[in-house]
Parts: C-alpha cells; sequence; structure tokens
C-alpha cells in the first residue's frame, strides 16, 4: 500500500462497519477458511473501499472486521451478494457464540 491510500480510501467512502465475532471454538478454523474466501469476493464488490479481517493471536475463535463502503447503498447491496449469503449467512452465522457490529459515519 502506497503511502497516502487510506487518506484516498477515506475520501471516496464514509460509512465504517466494525464487526467482532466470538466463533464457538470447534469452528475457528473452519470459520478463518470462510472468511479467507469472503474476502476476495468481498474486496472485488463496487462500493468496497476497504475490507479487513483479522484473527485474534490469543483467541483464535475472536475475528474482527474493518470494512469501508462508499456508503449505505453499498453496504446494503453487500449483504444481498450471493457469497454474503452462502457463506455468511449460510454457513459463518449458525457457528457463533456472538456477533456485534457498529456503524460509523467517517469525520
Amino acid at each position: 500500500m502506497q503511502k497516502g491510500d487510506i487518506k484516498d480510501l477515506a475520501r471516496t467512502g464514509n460509512f465504517l462497519v466494525v464487526a467482532n465475532w466470538d466463533v464457538k471454538p470447534e469452528f475457528a478454523d473452519e470459520i478463518a477458511d470462510i472468511l479467507a474466501e469472503f474476502v476476495v469476493k468481498a474486496r472485488s464488490e463496487p462500493g468496497v473501499n476497504l475490507f479487513l479481517v483479522g484473527r485474534k493471536r490469543n483467541d483464535p475463535a475472536a475475528f474482527i472486521f474493518y470494512e469501508l463502503f462508499a456508503d449505505e447503498k453499498a453496504f446494503a447491496a453487500h449483504q444481498q451478494t450471493e457469497w454474503f449469503k452462502s457463506l455468511i449467512q449460510g454457513r459463518a452465522l449458525p457457528k457463533l457464540i456472538r456477533r456485534e457490529r457498529s456503524e460509523f459515519t467517517l469525520l
């Protein structure tokens, strides 16, 4: 990533979603595999400016998402994609203990 890229992304996107997942421990590696597949697809969507998923180092069943969308419309479209419905809603969400999502407007 070149210097200034984050600033450029922030100028073209103002809808930030931060999510935390706690996964049933026996499914942690499976969820990591699902998310690795999902991230590639999500990053290709129009209106997705940044899509990062991290796995907690000292708790491999905990994941965090930073998602920057152009606007709320792009976020809504993201949730309607085939991969969101199949990978996230269909395969991942049933394996979670907790899902917390917060929405922000960039300053």
